[in-house]
């Protein structure tokens, strides 16, 4: 078996989306097993924190920027997954990066190997090329590292638990209508009074054109009943009287045979 089985390969195969993000199945390949696993961009961020938790000393590769719009289209999704690939390779390319229990773990080593076959792994990753002198980590401090990557993985996994406990909270606060403060509630009455007020006064206003208005056509009812009331014995109380008609109209023919003719 040549000495690159014992390194360990990360190649990423294809995205595929999943609900409302996407994944990246990732092919793994170390000391002659292969097997494959799937993360979303968001683990990467959160491992990349944690190795410059670790080691703030060492140099560490740009992680591929984030997106908040647009990160499912297939062209970009194609572009991170590049990044993401040269991002992984950087790391593994420096042993003490790929000697990390965080990274390997990442990749689920530890579910697909033995403790032997760990151990023997990581020390041919930490010989590689540089010598042992270029490596800084001895076995106890490697003990040291994991003990300490192990404790810190435990509080990312509290802390994302009260982050998401806080997103949830503040949905349900932009979901509640807003509280105002005394200022504005103040401000807000005193509008309501003033278009309460000047409603007011219009329907006063309305109320009193209209009481005119009735006023008028009441006086003109009264002026038109006194007129009537005051004809020449011909309508009375709105009832024509017939025979003052008649006797009328025979005066008038009397009173024309009586005249002289021309």
């Amino acid at each position: 078996m040549g000495f690159n089985s014992h390194v360990l390969q990360v190649s990423f195969v294809s995205p595929v989306k999943v609900s409302d993000h996407t994944e990246y199945i990732i092919q793994v390949s170390i000391s002659g097993k292969t097997w494959q696993c799937q993360r979303r961009y968001k683990e990467f961020d959160e491992l990349h924190n944690k190795l410059r938790r670790v080691n703030s000393d060492l140099h560490i590769p740009s992680l591929p920027p984030k997106k908040w719009f647009g990160n499912m289209a297939p062209q970009f999704v194609s572009q991170r997954q590049a990044g993401l690939q040269s991002y992984v390779d950087e790391l593994l390319a420096d042993p003490r990066w790929a000697s990390m229990h965080i990274l390997r773990a990442f990749f689920d080593t530890h579910r697909h190997m033995n403790d032997s076959q760990q151990d023997n792994s990581n020390g041919q990753g930490k010989s590689s090329g540089l010598g042992m002198n270029a490596v800084t980590n001895t076995s106890d401090g490697s003990n040291a590292a994991i003990i300490e990557a192990e404790a810190m993985e435990a509080e990312d996994q509290r802390r994302d638990e009260i982050v998401e406990r806080a997103e949830k909270l503040m949905v349900e606060i932009y979901a509640a209508p807003p509280v105002l403060d005394a200022t504005a509630a103040a401000e807000q009455v005193e509008e309501v009074e003033d278009a309460l007020s000047k409603r007011s006064d219009e329907l006063i206003e309305a109320i009193s054109k209209y009481r005119e208005s009735l006023l008028k056509v009441k006086q003109k009812a009264e002026e038109d009943n006194t007129n009537e009331e005051t004809k020449s014995g011909v309508e009375i109380n709105g009832v024509v009287d017939e025979s003052l008609l008649i006797q009328k109209a025979q005066n008038l023919i009397e009173n024309f045979r009586q005249e002289p003719s021309a």
